[in-house]
């Protein structure tokens, strides 16, 4: 295959074609654009049990390929995660059909206690990090880093972080990202993470947390990188029951909060001049949590 990029967004129109000339059996089924913040995919709901998932350039599709390669074998987890019907990777058009997960994103249908909410989400990760690791899917450059030594990543942080220093203390954001790269104990054996557990992958029914998607970022590595909603989603007493449901020692803790740092300073930096709201709301309170954490 060839690497690709639409030249317009997909459309409802071209998700009817796809489903028309490859799964007529679901042609006939209401179809509808699911809203989303993200920039990588374009989802329509297929009646109520399937999603068609299409990714907006190669980074996605890759993304997309391995969230199927490792469907199977994530099943088992506390969570509803994505389950794939069928899959057509290989074309100029690569997409995905999963199994539909009732709900709504975190975002905009926040849980009703966040303390639970993180306990929750904090079991999640303990059992995502007892799966076998798969030395095919070690953390780098194909999962965007998620999961590496920190200080792989040192120089586009730094470049972030001085790209909002017009609204934060520059100063005090590179003592926390200093402090995430000093701290010991990157694991010999790396266990499997999600790599973008914020609130517009997680969801939410009946003011619970009941769901992770979009695996695009999974990978084998730092588990420390799954830390980020410690302060991208939580404070005082749920950001502790995050820790210690998930039982993490100081060392991981600092690297995850400086994994915290990385994801939302290079996410602000990009998208705070762009028609990102959630993401930019996103990373701006993870920066204001870490900022006031260290006051």
């Amino acid at each position: 295959m060839t690497d690709f990029i639409f030249l317009k967004r997909p459309t409802l129109e071209i998700a009817k074609e796809i489903l028309a000339k490859n799964h007529q059996d679901l042609a006939g089924k209401p179809l509808r654009e699911i809203p989303s913040g993200g920039t990588d995919n374009v989802m329509f709901q297929i009646g109520t049990e399937l999603v068609l998932r299409m990714p907006l350039h190669e980074a996605a599709a890759n993304a997309l390929r391995k969230e199927v390669a490792i469907s199977a074998r994530t099943q088992g987890l506390p969570f509803a995660v994505p389950e794939v019907v069928e899959a057509a990777l290989e074309d100029d058009a690569p997409y995905a059909i999963f199994k539909w997960i009732e709900g709504g994103d975190y975002y905009t249908a926040p849980p009703s206690s966040l303390v639970e909410a993180a306990e929750r989400l904090g079991e999640f990760v303990r059992a995502l990090r007892m799966l076998p690791p798969d030395e095919d899917f070690l953390a780098g450059a194909k999962n965007n880093m998620r999961g590496v030594p920190l200080v792989e990543t040192d120089e586009p942080i730094r470049k972030s972080i001085n790209a909002i220093d017009d609204e934060f203390d520059s100063a005090r954001l590179l003592e926390i990202w200093d402090d995430g790269i000093a701290a010991e104990g990157y694991p010999t054996q790396p266990v499997w993470l999600h790599g973008d557990l914020h609130a517009g992958n997680l969801i939410t029914n009946d003011g619970q947390l009941t769901g992770v998607i979009d695996f695009g970022l999974a990978g084998v590595g730092d588990a420390a990188a799954d830390l980020p909603p410690a302060w991208w989603l939580f404070e005082d007493e749920a950001r502790e029951r995050f820790r210690q449901t998930i039982g993490v020692d100081d060392n991981e803790w600092r690297r995850g909060r400086g994994w915290a740092l990385h994801n939302a300073a290079i996410a602000y930096a990009y998208y705070r001049d762009k028609d990102k709201p959630m993401l930019t709301a996103m990373s701006r309170k993870a920066i204001v949590r870490l900022l006031a954490e260290r006051d």
